[in-house]
């Protein structure tokens, strides 16, 4: 499947105006998939009208977007290389992969794919601060299996879903599990299984549509 991720999530980057060739030929196949959960949201942004364009570690325009390959903080420049900013209808947001939150514990928590508020980015940013979970707008954990997923990781979201508690919370993978769907059902969270370049009508017309109309609703 990696030739397919690889080339869908170029397509969304030269959609936006940028490239990323070292993230994109090296990357293992569990963080290219990250990145193409990303690169759908994206795709969901610009269906509602969102513009996009990638910043990178000093939050400048860039040509050359580069990933996080690990869990990073928003303020520290070799673990936070870039991001895609996001406008619409007047406001502002980040669009992070790999970003650590803190929780409403006070626990920090890596979150793979995170929309967060522009003006508290640049903020913490500036003062060496990570991110809060009242900061963040959406979420997605992104899991990659060659096989059916554990229950163990639908435990572990609903965890993470109590500590960043967001309208949109959604796990998604290339698998599924009918135990984890009814966990997340249950506990108010969304599920996006099957998700992957080899179910491209279930991309096309069900998980870009999905989250075009919740992002619309919510920003």
């Amino acid at each position: 499947m990696d030739p397919q991720l690889r080339n869908d999530i170029q397509q969304v980057l030269v959609q936006i105006g940028t490239s990323s060739p070292a993230f994109i030929n090296s990357a293992v196949s569990p963080k290219l998939y990250e990145i193409y959960v990303l690169s759908l949201v994206a795709r969901a942004l610009r269906l509602i009208g969102a513009r996009i364009t990638a910043h990178d570690s000093s939050d400048r325009p860039t040509s050359n977007l580069q990933f996080r390959l690990n869990p990073g903080r928003i303020y520290s420049p070799t673990t936070s290389p870039g991001f895609l900013l996001v406008e619409y209808e007047g406001s502002e947001y980040e669009l992070h992969n790999g970003l650590r939150v803190e929780g409403s514990s006070k626990v920090l928590h890596e979150l793979d794919i995170c929309l967060i508020d522009r003006g508290r980015a640049i903020s913490c940013r500036n003062n060496r601060k990570d991110p809060t979970a009242r900061d963040v707008h959406c979420l997605l954990e992104c899991k990659f299996y060659g096989g059916d997923l554990p229950l163990g990781l639908g435990r572990e979201f609903v965890g993470l879903s109590k500590e960043v508690s967001v309208r949109i919370r959604c796990l998604a993978s290339n698998e599924s599990n009918n135990s984890i769907r009814k966990l997340l059902r249950r506990h108010q969270g969304f599920e996006n299984f099957t998700l992957s370049p080899q179910n491209q009508s279930y991309v096309d017309q069900r998980f870009v549509p999905w989250m075009a109309e919740h992002l619309r609703q919510i920003l």
